[in-house]
């Protein structure tokens, strides 16, 4: 039987993710109307470069949590799978005339790529599940 404050974080966390995503939305159409369409940034290899680091990063020790079997594995496989999806929309959304063909293949290569590693995350945790339960 449930008691009233195991009962709190069910009702409170929903609510209050629900909350913030109302808030990101109100703060996407804000920058939507503020921002420039372009932007001159500093640093801007060492922003591609260190993404690319973190997601040679994720690959290793998502590749070495499989291997292992680690209950962690899966969850790393999901954070691998999202930033392969802001990379690829940073990639194609930043990209130069010149760039934009390239930016569209990696995507190509990137999407179904993270797709497959959110399937195995949540196949994975599924099977888990129904072996502890």
């Amino acid at each position: 039987m449930s008691t009233p404050a195991a009962s709190l974080p069910r009702l409170a966390v929903p609510a209050a993710l629900g909350a913030i995503a109302v808030g990101m939305l109100a703060w996407a159409t804000v920058l939507g109307r503020t921002l420039s369409a372009t932007y001159a940034a500093e640093r801007w290899g060492l922003a591609w470069v260190g993404l690319d680091l973190a997601l040679a990063g994720l690959f290793a020790t998502t590749g070495w949590l499989v291997r292992r079997q680690d209950p962690l594995a899966p969850g790393l496989a999901l954070a691998t799978a999202t930033a392969l999806l802001a990379d690829a929309w940073f990639d194609c959304s930043t990209a130069g005339s010149a760039d934009l063909v390239g930016a569209v293949l990696m995507a190509s290569v990137e999407l179904p790529a993270a797709a497959a590693l959110a399937g195995w995350a949540v196949r994975t945790t599924r099977r888990r599940e129904t072996v502890g339960a």
